[in-house]
C-alpha cells in the first residue's frame, strides 16, 4: 500500500497536524464536508488564474481587467456557496491584494497556471528517493533562462 502513497504539502501537513485525520482522508478516502475556508480558498485560486489568463494574453493588467478578476471572484464565491458576507469580503480582499502585485519579483513572463502534476493524465514527479508527489503549481513565471518563480497562493489568515 505505501507504494501508493503520493505526497502532497496538504497531505504531509495533515499527517502532522492528526495521524487519525490523515487515516479518514487518505487511506479511508472518508467524504470530506466543505467548509467556509476551503471554498473561499477555490473562489480565489479560479479568479487568479482568470488573472493568469489576462496577463498572458496582455502582459499587463489595466483597471478594467482587475475589475473584471474580482467581479469573476463574486461569480466563483456565489456558486461555492459562500454565505457569510464577512468570508466573502475577505476573499474578495486578498485577490485585490494579490492584483496589486500580481508580477511581484518577476521579471519574465507567466509560463504556466494551476500546473498539476502527479494526478491521472499528468506528469508524474518523484523525488530524488523515488517518493512519487503530487500538487499544483498557482504560477510558473521565467525570470530568465536559468530562473523560474514558483508561485503558490496562500489564502488562509493564519501563517
Amino acid at each position: 500500500m505505501a507504494s501508493n502513497i503520493k505526497l502532497s504539502a496538504t497531505r504531509i501537513n495533515t499527517f502532522l497536524q492528526c495521524k487519525l485525520k490523515y487515516k479518514f482522508n487518505y487511506i479511508d478516502k472518508l467524504p470530506k464536508v466543505s467548509n467556509p475556508a476551503f471554498k473561499m480558498g477555490l473562489a480565489c485560486h479560479e479568479a487568479l488564474e482568470y488573472a493568469g489568463k489576462i496577463w498572458i494574453d496582455k502582459e499587463k493588467l489595466s483597471s478594467k481587467d482587475k475589475e473584471k478578476v474580482l467581479k469573476k471572484y463574486d461569480e466563483v464565491s456565489v456558486r461555492q456557496g459562500i454565505e457569510d458576507h464577512s468570508n466573502h469580503l475577505l476573499g474578495r480582499e486578498l485577490v485585490k491584494n494579490r492584483l496589486k502585485d500580481f508580477m511581484a519579483g518577476a521579471e519574465g513572463k507567466v509560463l504556466a497556471l494551476e500546473q498539476k502534476f502527479g494526478f491521472s493524465k499528468t506528469q508524474d514527479i518523484t523525488t530524488k528517493d523515488g517518493v512519487p508527489l503530487m500538487g499544483a503549481i498557482d504560477k510558473t513565471i521565467e525570470n530568465n533562462e536559468d530562473t523560474l518563480l514558483i508561485v503558490d497562493y496562500k489564502t488562509s489568515t493564519t501563517a
